[in-house]
């Protein structure tokens, strides 16, 4: 039998599961060498699983032995441990055959560290967990439950008919209830980071929502419905699983002025359909986080772009890359292909320093504009990683007959074999005085490269396998600066690379006594 009468071992149970551990350390030295019996055994078993005070975790396993319960000593020594979410499975696995109560077990959870809410929203009697819901709410309108873990919204959530802000991120939510429609007097409804595949036809009942992020669900319809939220300014799908049935519906709702579109194919490639340009009120619209991305090959390549009120963006798909190039320097290969001519100028002076001109950011490039032939360019810069170059691109180069510098960053992709590229087109730019193509492997040097008989200066990467140097490369007389990179085997020790870095230089030294040579890893 317990040292305690029922009202002391209340107030034990309180400053155990106390979220200061100066209670808890306090309840500890009340119970000394007492014995507690099975009353505290829900409190002391989810301190010993979760406290990270080393000396409260060890005086409640020290109480818990003292029980003598062979269930309740299995149940301290298994390896799953009980934090993150404490689901509502694993604290019924941790009770299952053990004196442990699971509902007890959730309360001391949840009440001393704000685990174990999923198991409380599934198995509370409707009273206690309306009283449970209740702590959630913020002022007089708003209810915020966060990151818990919970799989759906309990009926009792939905009574809480005042509410105008509903905040359920980062759950486990699978479905949104029709009774989302008691909520009536809704503005805002946050469901970011959940598991919904659809929406209930029941969302038109919500008049007054202004602001909807579903974004980061599994999101794979939207019903027509939700037109009829005409309040409806903030759109979030980001990262939804649409595929190719993209909801064209959302062109329809009339009001909407912040729209995030984000991955919303779930990976899949579609052409945009058509109406988008029915949205007439739009001052923010995000595509992608990354300039590198796009879904939309008849769109422009772009990641937001912003408006306002008076100036809202203009939805016209050529307007649209004309804004996203003046604000964020993107959508530079649609305009290329559907600008008129004037506007293609204007860019390239823009992008040029000089005679130089330079891609800084993301491009994704099936040629260069027939314009560039009168632009005076001798040095060309392709400097942003993952830029992708087809193969049109490299035989547009014959505009720039002059080319005297070529300089191409990391990871820039050509379409095609870059051996090809380089002896069909690059090796052709016979004024050439710069190439650097250190960030590309060849598997061999192109015997063409002897075209370029005005290089003073040459930067390639070769993979380590390759040692064949074709005569033809003699006929660089003015080079003054070689650099190779060699790929390395990732088995190589330091050692063997020094030596293959020195025997390297020294090849090429040879035939260039007069260069300065350098080879590097």
């Amino acid at each position: 039998m317990p040292n305690f009468n029922p009202s002391e071992l209340q107030n034990l149970s309180d400053l155990l599961l106390s979220s200061d551990e100066m209670n808890t350390t306090l309840a500890f030295e009340i119970i000394g060498g007492n014995n507690v019996g099975m009353e505290l055994v829900s409190e002391l078993f989810a301190i010993y699983k979760m406290s990270n005070e080393f000396k409260n975790k060890n005086k409640a396993a020290d109480l818990l032995k003292k029980l003598n319960s062979e269930e309740i000593n299995e149940a301290m020594d298994r390896k799953s441990y009980l934090d993150g979410y404490a689901s509502r499975n694993k604290i019924k696995d941790y009770c299952k055959g053990t004196p442990l109560d699971p509902m007890k077990l959730a309360l001391a959870l949840y009440n001393k560290y704000g685990k174990g809410l999923q198991y409380l929203v599934s198995e509370l009697d409707s009273p206690a967990l309306s009283t449970l819901l209740k702590s959630f709410i913020q002022g007089q309108n708003a209810f915020v439950l966060e990151g818990k873990q919970i799989t759906k919204i309990p009926k009792e959530l939905l009574q809480f008919t005042a509410l105008e802000k509903l905040v359920l991120t980062d759950n486990q939510i699978k479905t949104l209830p029709k009774g989302i429609s008691n909520l009536s007097k809704l503005k805002a409804l946050h469901l970011h980071e959940n598991k919904i595949k659809k929406l209930p036809k029941s969302i038109n009942k919500l008049k007054e929502l202004e602001f909807l992020d579903i974004s980061r669900n599994d999101l794979q319809e939207i019903p027509a419905t939700i037109v009829e939220c005409t309040k409806l300014k903030h759109l979030n799908l980001g990262y939804s699983r649409f595929g190719k049935q993209f909801p064209t519906v959302i062109f329809d709702i009339p009001n909407l002025e912040t729209l995030d579109l984000s991955w919303v194919t779930g990976g899949y490639s579609i052409d945009m359909p058509e109406g988008f340009s029915k949205l007439k009120k739009l001052t923010s619209l995000i595509f992608s986080d990354s300039s590198t991305t796009s879904f939309f090959p008849n769109f422009p390549r772009f990641t937001s772009l912003t408006g306002t009120a008076e100036h809202p963006i203009d939805t016209n798909t050529l307007a649209l890359a004309k804004r996203a190039y003046e604000q964020n320097k993107e959508a530079i290969e649609y305009l290329f292909k559907h600008a008129e001519s004037d506007y293609i100028t204007s860019m390239l002076k823009d992008l040029m320093d000089g005679d130089k001109l330079v891609f800084d950011v993301a491009v994704f490039l099936d040629r260069l504009p027939k314009e560039t032939k009168d632009c005076g360019i001798k040095e060309l810069h392709l400097t942003y990683r993952y830029s992708t170059l087809n193969t049109g691109f490299w035989d547009s180069l014959a505009h720039l007959s002059d080319l005297e510098v070529l300089v191409l960053g990391d990871d820039i992709r050509p379409t095609s074999s870059w051996e090809n590229v380089m002896s069909e087109q690059v090796t052709h730019l016979t004024k050439l005085r710069i190439l650097d193509t250190n960030q590309f492997g060849f598997t061999k040097i192109p015997a063409s490269i002897g075209n370029l008989t005005n290089l003073e200066e040459l930067n390639l990467s070769l993979n380590v396998e390759e040692t064949e140097i074709p005569e033809s490369i003699q006929e660089l007389k003015k080079l003054k600066k070689l650099h190779i990179g060699i790929k390395m085997m990732p088995s190589m020790s330091e050692k063997e690379e020094a030596k293959i870095l020195s025997d390297r230089a020294a090849k090429y030294q040879k035939i260039f006594p007069n260069c300065a040579v350098s080879c590097s890893r």
